[in-house]
Parts: structure tokens; C-alpha cells; sequence
């Protein structure tokens, strides 16, 4: 009896582990990146296939090379730019087990860790920061006077940078949107090189500068 006891607890421990195994593997391996090219995921050799047969090289050529190994899984190339929709999923802390509860998750908006797209603009007198556009860059011959509108849809920790990329303008303002609040507008020149950032608060929409 003690050793089917034993038996079917390695069973359970095994049934366990497995997960346990994958998990410590990477969840998201083997996925496209952004921003980058295609990729051999998996190399398989064999004894019959020959040096030069028509096939997935390694790397995710065509082609076998003289190793007498193939390319078994390619990675596509990923989107070559950020979209502004990417979501990233994080553990909401403290660590552990509290209470008997499990730790929660949630997804992350790439605009509140300060990452997304950027849009470069040369010419017009007046802007609004189109949404999920968190770079904002100023690259060009403004007149004497520049007035940019924060974008009209903000979550929780986003973050907003406007950067003087080569441009100067005599007076650069910076606005909230409606039923927004801005802490901080410049209102002074904006030479090259100098940059602002901004952190919306949702419970109070309100965009607070730091930078």
C-alpha cells in the first residue's frame, strides 16, 4: 500500500513539474519582435539530409548547410514600428500567496511604461498630439509662436513627451485637452535639444510635469 501511496504522489509531483518546466522556459519564446527580422527558432540535423538540399537552412535560409542541419522553426519578422495598442501583462504585487488569495494580473499599456510611437512635425502653427502617440517631436521651422494640445484620450500613468528636436520657436505652449488640467506649460522658447514630459493622473485628469 506505502508504494502506490509513493507511486501516485511522484505521478502528481511529475503532472506538477511539467508546467512548472515550460513556464521557466520563456512563456513568450519563440514569438516575432518588434522591430525585428526573422529568426531560426529551432535547429534539427540529420544524417540524411545532404549539404546543398533544397529546404529551411539555419536562420530561416533557404538551403541546408554543410553541418547537415535544417532550420525546423522560423520566427516571422515582427511589425516594424510600434502601433500604440500594445499591451504588456504584469503581476500586481505583493509577491506570494496572502491570505489564501493568488497574486493578480493585470495588462499594461506600452504608453504608460514610456515606450509607443512618435510622430515628427515640421510646419503647422497649431497641433493636437494624436492618441497613442506618446513621442512627440518637434523637427522644423515653426513661426514665433507654437501651440500643442495633449491628446484627447489618456490612461493611467501615460506618459506624454514633447522634444525640441531641431526646431526653435519663440514660444512654445503646451495645452491640456477638454475636461483635462496641465501642470507645467513652458511658455518660453523651445531650442533644439530641450525636451518636456508629462504624467497623466486619471482620478483627477490631470497632466503633471516632471521633466
Amino acid at each position: 500500500m506505502n508504494k502506490l501511496r509513493v507511486a501516485a504522489l511522484a505521478a502528481i509531483v511529475a503532472s506538477i513539474a511539467i508546467p512548472v518546466v515550460s513556464w521557466a522556459g520563456g512563456v513568450w519564446q519563440n514569438w516575432p519582435g518588434l522591430g525585428q527580422s526573422s529568426y531560426c527558432a529551432a535547429i534539427v540535423g540529420s544524417s540524411n539530409v545532404q549539404a546543398g538540399t533544397t529546404g529551411q537552412g539555419t536562420g530561416g535560409s533557404s538551403g541546408i548547410g554543410a553541418n547537415g542541419v535544417y532550420c525546423a522553426q522560423t520566427v516571422p519578422a515582427g511589425p516594424a514600428t510600434f502601433s500604440g495598442n500594445e499591451y504588456a501583462p504584469f503581476d500586481i504585487g505583493p509577491l506570494g500567496v496572502t491570505s489564501g488569495q493568488p497574486t493578480n494580473s493585470a495588462v499594461v499599456s506600452i504608453e504608460q511604461l514610456g515606450q509607443g510611437p512618435m510622430v515628427d512635425v515640421t510646419s503647422p502653427a497649431t497641433a493636437t498630439i494624436p492618441a497613442n502617440t506618446p513621442w512627440y517631436f518637434l523637427d522644423g521651422a515653426q513661426g514665433s509662436a507654437f501651440t500643442i494640445t495633449m491628446p484627447a484620450t489618456a490612461v493611467e500613468g501615460q506618459i506624454q513627451r514633447v522634444v525640441c528636436e531641431a526646431a526653435t520657436v519663440g514660444t512654445l505652449t503646451v495645452a491640456a485637452n477638454t475636461n483635462q488640467t496641465l501642470k507645467g506649460n513652458p511658455s518660453a522658447a523651445c531650442t533644439a535639444g530641450v525636451g518636456y514630459a508629462w504624467r497623466y493622473q486619471a482620478s483627477n485628469t490631470t497632466w503633471y510635469r516632471y521633466q
